[in-house]
């Protein structure tokens, strides 16, 4: 996954200072699992594993998933399901990250509520 920016914005973020410090963390762990389109494989197994893999021992899966939640609650994130497995997408992704992959690496997110993706060939 390529590197990703995070603007001084993010200091006065409503959404960012209503988390615990742990659930802020959980999304900073979550951005660079993100595919350049903001989605990501939302599986609590995969996420805990794949965020917090010198951690397993600290870091429970249900954690990571009621911290993922946490994040869906204050609209950081929505979650999603495609193909019968889950995923998410960080809702305000386009605003603040560049996109340079021609295709998605996981499915398109469905939303019910307004997403601020760019649509994808």
């Amino acid at each position: 996954m390529p590197n990703r920016i995070l603007k001084e914005s993010i200091t006065t973020s409503v959404s960012l200072a209503n988390l615990t410090a742990e659930e802020e963390r959980h999304f900073y762990r979550l951005i660079v699992q993100a595919d350049d389109y903001g989605c990501f494989q939302a599986h609590p197994s995969i996420i805990r594993a794949s965020g917090y893999t010198l951690l397993l021992d600290k870091v429970s899966t249900a954690q990571s998933d009621k911290w993922t939640h946490a994040l869906a609650r204050e609209n950081i994130i929505h979650l999603y399901e495609a193909n019968g497995k889950p995923y998410g997408h960080f809702v305000n992704w386009a605003r603040y990250q560049q996109i340079r992959a021609q295709r998605r690496k996981w499915p398109e997110p469905s939303c019910d509520i307004t997403c601020n993706q760019v649509k994808s060939d």
